[in-house]
């Protein structure tokens, strides 16, 4: 498919197929340097997404669908991206190694549009190299391809999200480009045919991951540099209706940000940094993300990085005043001398453009490698172009440099992926490399627990209590491992119940929580060491202490954990209760449908049809409402709800 097209490079035939022969050969050296990471596990955020599957049932209609997406709580609920799972299974638990190929083989679709990506860029400035541009497009592509830090893009499952929106970007951003090219349409047309591109091809993104608001940042990116001649060609009312069409939208999240500030604050009671030190922390990690871009390293390429030191000031650590100077410098040189050096200017506003989201003022987690995975682009294109602009006295050496960089980065790679296919070697590796990591430890705790090794794992969780006495959640952990394992000790449970009263949220407890429910409406009990209403004590002391509740889909969850227990106690009225307090707090059409299916079995038609009322009335966001149209589920119940009113009037005249 690549290499019937004549346009790769001056029209030579014979060259177009050298370099689509030399595309498919860079694909291939990157499925064999990623493959071996196909035997790893799942890890971290796969849990909470794939176990949506369960909903599925292992069967795939349009009902179950609906299930399944509702099951996804935010909204939209990137529904694309979760769709894609279906590809390699409809049940949960299931197995890694199908869902980790596939995320292989959408990298290599990602790689093939950032080739032509690159491909055309280079022929913006073709007449500044002297090589083809195809020379430089195929570079930019084996370093993106192979660069290790897409290990943990791809090999988190869950990324796939993340992959699947990069690729619909691309796709808009080459349609934009390819449009404002086409010499035959009038110019308010093109301008107005690469604006639509954008917006329909960001809203595909946007349905994969929230990221993909960031086609029209990227655009911008190349409007200020490497399309600027193009632009300023145009006239000036096409030409102010392309700059600010792109620069808009990336306007409105900025005053989305400011209007929604109190929101934005509220929600850093759940990280263990303010704004201020998220800000002041960023731009050394900027410079860290682009050091490992630049050079590839053999350490790093994990997931765990909640152990990253927080700036707290501008000198502590003294690098942060560096960074944000450094950060502030390639900012106002990118602008300054776009002009002059407009490849340079492209690749750090690309960069820039790229985390605008994720490495500013939203209080995500600080640090990710898998952020990088398009804004990369930008500076490895500049690298590429870099070697091959060099003067022909020296073009020799660069292009040899960028060789051995491309070897290194397939051989790290391919080193790198035989460690993620090993649960135990990549466990042990990311607590040695993190060993001030929570989530490291509790990985390799998790780890040896699974594998039978429960002294080690519990050994492992004592000695993470020790250094880490403020993560409470680790106790959690420990207690369950001993109600799984052997029972309670006298007092531990009590001891648990006093420090959920004072805890901060951490992101295992809701599961332990969960896990402590089972127990307690099974027959186990802890091995008879769990009293029944034990649970419940553990959940209202939770939902007592403001430390960890203050979220609401927080206290939702455990509401309905709470109305799960009294679902096993026969108790109707606790039952309604808790799930009242739910939907308050997660408005969801599914939980008043569940209640009215119980008000129905305990012959009270009324309250059903009130509850059915609320389901139905229950804003449902596009696409889940197409896949459950919650009316007319409902109808069936509401049939059946009139039905046993109508004869219970009968029955019981006034």
């Amino acid at each position: 498919m690549f290499v019937a097209n004549n346009t790769l490079d001056d029209g030579n035939s014979g060259r177009s197929y050298r370099v689509g022969l030399g595309l498919w050969i860079l694909l291939l050296l990157a499925a064999w340097c990623f493959w071996p990471a196909t035997t790893g596990p799942f890890v971290f955020d796969d849990f909470p997404n794939l176990q949506n599957l369960a909903e599925l049932g292992g069967h795939i209609n349009r009902e179950s669908l609906g299930y399944y997406l509702y099951a996804f709580l935010d909204n939209p609920g990137r529904p694309l991206a979760a769709l894609s799972f279906l590809i390699e299974d409809s049940t949960w638990p299931t197995l890694p190694a199908a869902f980790k190929r596939d995320n292989i083989l959408f990298h290599l679709v990602a790689g093939t549009l950032v080739f032509w990506l690159a491909l055309l860029l280079a022929k913006l400035r073709n007449r500044e190299t002297a090589m083809v541009p195809a020379v430089i497009a195929l570079a930019c592509t084996a370093m993106w391809l192979l660069q290790p830090m897409q290990l943990s893009a791809t090999m988190l499952v869950v990324q796939r999200m993340n992959i699947l929106s990069t690729v619909f970007m691309l796709a808009g951003l080459l349609a934009y480009l390819k449009v404002l090219d086409v010499a035959r349409l009038p110019e308010f047309a093109r301008v107005a045919a690469a604006g639509i591109s954008l917006g329909l091809f960001g809203t595909i993104a946007l349905l994969c991951k929230e990221n993909g608001a960031l086609i029209f940042a990227y655009a911008t990116a190349l409007n200020l540099t490497l399309l600027r001649d193009r632009v300023l060609q145009l006239r000036p009312f096409n030409r102010g209706l392309l700059l600010w069409g792109t620069a808009a939208p990336i306007l409105l999240l900025l005053s989305l940000a400011l209007v929604h500030h109190d929101s934005l604050l509220r929600d850093y009671h759940y990280v263990n940094f303010s704004l201020t030190e998220r800000l002041l922390t960023e731009p050394r990690i900027l410079f860290q993300y682009l050091g490992m871009i630049l050079l590839p390293r053999i350490g790093g390429q994990g997931i765990f990085h909640d152990d990253y030191v927080v700036s707290h000031s501008l000198l502590d650590p003294a690098s942060t005043i560096v960074a944000l100077i450094g950060i502030c410098a390639l900012a106002c040189s990118s602008v300054w001398l776009r002009r002059r050096y407009p490849v340079y200017s492209f690749a750090v506003l690309w960069f820039f453009a790229g985390h605008l989201i994720e490495s500013t003022v939203v209080p995500l987690e600080l640090y990710f490698e898998h952020r990088n995975y398009l804004p990369m682009v930008g500076p490895l294109f500049a690298l590429a172009y870099l070697a091959c602009a060099t003067p022909r006295r020296y073009l020799y050496a660069a292009v040899a440099l960028l060789v051995v960089w491309i070897c290194s980065a397939a051989f790290l790679t391919r080193y790198n992926a035989g460690i993620w296919g090993d649960r135990g070697k990549l466990t042990l590796v990311w607590a040695r490399q993190s060993p001030d990591s929570i989530r490291a430890t509790q990985t390799l705790g998790i780890y040896y627990y699974d594998r039978g090794a429960r002294e080690l794992a519990r050994d492992t969780f004592d000695a993470a209590i020790v250094r880490f006495p403020e993560h409470d959640e680790l106790r959690f952990q420990r207690t369950l491992i001993d109600c799984l394992d052997r029972g309670l000790a006298p007092g531990q449970w009590q001891s648990l119940v006093t420090i959920a009263g004072t805890t901060r949220y951490g992101r295992a407890i809701p599961d332990v929580v969960s896990a402590f429910g089972k127990q307690a409406i099974g027959t186990d009990r802890c091995h008879g060491t769990l009293e029944a209403t034990a649970t419940r004590q553990l959940i209202a002391a939770l939902l007592a202490n403001p430390r960890f509740s203050r979220d609401d889909d927080t206290r939702g969850y455990m509401h309905y954990e709470l109305a799960k227990l009294a679902l096993a106690d026969r108790d109707l009225d606790g039952l309604m209760r808790e799930m009242d307090l739910s939907y308050a707090l997660r408005p969801n059409p599914l939980v008043p449908r569940e209640q009215a299916i119980h008000l129905l079995s305990a012959g009270l038609p009324e309250q059903a049809l009130h509850y059915l009322d609320r389901s139905d009335s229950t804003p449902a966001p596009w696409p889940k409402s197409w896949f459950l149209d919650i009316r007319t589920k409902n109808l069936p119940l509401r049939r059946s709800a009139e039905a046993m009113r109508d004869g219970l009037q009968h029955n019981n005249p006034r």
